[in-house]
């Protein structure tokens, strides 16, 4: 088709549907054939899959230990027996730096929660709460 005739709009239109429809031209690479034994050779290293498109790799969740759970219950229970309610920021601190007797983290860096993984949990039991009206006592776990 002569570009020259083309109108800009046009030139947008065929520019837009090349980039939505992922039709992409190989590179015109110079044979490197003295006698051009095949038309195919010239490309045969072009991936015409367009860059960027590999799969994410999706983080498992994993399990709260029950080490993780203690510590936590005893905090959610704390607050609800005094009213001084934990804070999550500074749970999630808290883990990360308590220790136990002999100066080693009590827990492990996978083992750590995020101030929004601690907050989502205490909604939880606080809901399962208000749900079943267990006395504070009886939270599962808190022991």
């Amino acid at each position: 088709m002569d570009t020259d005739c083309e109108s800009t709009y046009d030139r947008v239109r065929r520019k837009w549907a090349g980039i939505t429809t992922g039709v992409t031209f190989a590179p015109d690479v110079p044979s490197t054939s003295p006698q051009g034994e095949d038309s195919g050779s010239a490309v045969r290293g072009y991936d015409p899959r367009p860059l960027g498109w590999a799969l994410k790799r999706t983080k498992r969740p994993t399990r709260m230990t029950d080490n993780v759970k203690t510590f936590l219950m005893k905090k959610f229970k704390e607050g609800a027996r005094t009213g001084n309610k934990a804070d999550p920021v500074q749970v999630a601190r808290e883990m990360k730096t308590l220790r136990n007797e002999d100066g080693e983290l009590t827990f492990k860096p996978e083992e750590w929660n995020t101030a929004q993984q601690i907050s989502s949990l205490f909604s939880r039991q606080t809901a399962a709460l208000l749900h079943r009206g267990i006395d504070v006592e009886e939270i599962p776990g808190g022991r």
